[in-house]
């Protein structure tokens, strides 16, 4: 959450930052799933795996980038990110249909799979979430990731 709030929002305002940069969320963190029965269990409980839920059923229906990203900063900056959703989509006017009767139903399940396998799979396994792709820069994206990129851009990688 304080990953979103301090340093995925202020290095998305960067303009060019937004214009370079995709950015993958994978709702999930350090969970597991169980496929048969389907079963997730979460890190930090019940409300972590509704907010992942959450998230992967407004992600599905909302491919841009900006908008997953800008929701998942305004959702992840509240006190209770599962319970966020639908006044973050309100205040960013991004439609929220469908995605309570999503979270709470059969098709979050598929995304929770979908998204437990890229994070379980993911080569090396991933300590720490969320996660700059690149190893390297994973320590310094912590305290500033905005910096990161923008030397990253600037010396054109």
């Amino acid at each position: 959450m304080h990953f979103f709030k301090t340093q995925l929002g202020p290095a998305y305002e960067n303009k060019q930052v937004s214009e370079n940069v995709y950015f993958e969320l994978v709702p999930f963190g350090h969970g597991k799933v169980e496929e048969n029965p389907f079963k997730v269990t979460c890190q930090h409980g019940v409300k972590e795996c509704m907010g992942n839920a959450m998230h992967a059923c407004f992600f599905a229906r909302h491919n841009n980038n900006e908008e997953q990203v800008k929701f998942g900063v305004c959702t992840m900056s509240t006190k209770n990110p599962p319970t966020s959703g639908e006044m973050c989509a309100k205040e960013l006017n991004y439609s929220y249909d469908g995605v309570d009767v999503c979270t709470n139903g059969k098709e979050s399940e598929m995304y929770q799979i979908k998204n437990g396998r890229r994070t379980l799979d993911f080569k090396p396994k991933l300590k720490v979430v969320p996660t700059v792709y690149n190893a390297e820069d994973q320590k310094n994206s912590l305290n500033d990731l905005k910096q990161v990129i923008l030397s990253k851009l600037n010396n054109n990688y």
